[in-house]
């Protein structure tokens, strides 16, 4: 076996890795009285030790990314916030909240080093089967057993967040089935956020295919299927009374007053909180009355100051840019990475990503394989 299909064995069984570490947390989230939790520790050091090492491997080669030295920028200062103004500094869970999915972001720049189309197919064919298992998994959840609790619904997270690999399978029919039933179950348990960009990503994927496989004429078409579809769900869960098709209608989601209420909170800061923030172990909830902002960038000011917000924006600024140096290469990989980019963006901006690995790991271990593809191709 050579050296170049033996990198991409490994980059494989990294996807495998932490597919698997979170596969293993949904029954668990879901009220199953089942305890994987030896099982994910053991997991989660692997991988931690797999990125840890693939990083000072690059660092030894001199080959260290631009973006991993920005998303390693981040992790530093958290780490030294964390240590500095925590009252208990160090805290296992805390850190691993807050730097898992960014330590697993610049691991896997560096491990995807040599990947190549036909990696990426089979990653994404693996996303595939892992995105079965949670949609199976769920209906089986909220329809037969009745689950209906918090932390179980929003394991439909865990859905939304592979949508981005769907984009890049080559059966459309596939993955057009799948879109179709992640917003189902977002129609089904009122999550408005997954309902809305769930339909707008079936928007982008007819439009996007269209432009690659049919004719101009059939891109009418296939936005009719879109809009078709998505309004025989909505009509038949009004005409038969179903309860979360009336809350995912309803425009009271609260987001608003969360605002107002962080943003009245916002001038009792000191200017120590809000240059470097309250700590990794401290959230918004502590000054709005028990309930979070609903809001990354809001919720990394409070925690990191702006400081910690500078870094976060300058990652995500180069984020963007790779992405539109890529499609200028890529036409169709670098247009679903900007789309991806635009999807973290808006379900950013009404919820909590960057703290909550389980959601927000699919999207960078996607932006990272799409930015070694742009490597190998610049």
């Amino acid at each position: 076996m050579n050296k170049s299909n033996k990198l991409q064995i490994v980059s494989i069984l990294y996807v495998l890795l932490v597919d698997l570490n979170l596969a293993l947390l949904v029954p668990k989230l879901s009220g199953v009285d089942v305890e994987f939790t030896p099982i994910r520790l053991c997991l989660t050091i692997i991988i931690v030790c797999l990125s840890v090492g693939s990083i000072i491997a690059a660092l030894l080669r001199g080959q260290l990314h631009i973006l991993v030295v920005s998303i390693s920028a981040y992790i530093l200062y958290a780490l030294i916030v964390s240590y500095t103004l925590d009252e208990t500094p160090g805290r296992i869970e805390t850190l691993y909240s807050a730097l898992y999915a960014p330590l697993v972001f610049a691991g896997a720049i560096c491990i995807f080093r040599n990947m190549n189309r036909n990696t990426l197919s089979q990653i994404c064919s693996i996303k595939l089967g892992f995105l079965i298992f949670y949609i199976i998994f769920f209906l089986y959840m909220l329809l037969v057993l009745g689950r209906q609790n918090g932390l179980f619904i929003n394991t439909i997270y865990f859905q939304l967040s592979i949508v981005p690999f769907i984009f890049v399978l080559r059966s459309k029919w596939i993955a057009l089935l799948v879109l179709l039933m992640i917003t189902a179950c977002g129609l089904l348990v009122a999550k408005k956020t997954v309902l809305f960009l769930g339909l707008l990503s079936l928007i982008y994927f007819a439009i996007s295919r269209t432009r690659v496989y049919w004719s101009r004429i059939s891109l009418y078409k296939a936005l009719s299927v879109v809009f078709i579809c998505g309004s025989a769900l909505l009509v038949f869960g009004i005409l038969f009374n179903f309860g979360p098709t009336e809350r995912a209608l309803s425009g009271d989601s609260g987001r608003l007053m969360l605002l107002q209420m962080f943003y009245d909170a916002f001038g009792k800061f000191s200017v120590a909180e809000y240059l470097f923030g309250h700590g990794l172990q401290d959230n918004s909830s502590q000054v709005i009355g028990g309930l979070s902002v609903h809001n990354d960038f809001l919720e990394v000011f409070f925690k990191l100051g702006g400081v910690g917000l500078i870094f976060y924006t300058l990652t995500g600024i180069l984020v963007v840019q790779l992405g539109m140096k890529l499609r200028r290469y890529d036409h169709q990989l670098g247009s679903v990475f900007l789309f991806s980019v635009l999807m973290f963006s808006l379900f950013s901006a009404v919820s909590m990503l960057i703290f909550k690995p389980s959601y927000v790991v699919q999207f960078f271990i996607f932006w990272a394989l799409s930015v070694r593809m742009l490597s190998n191709r610049s």
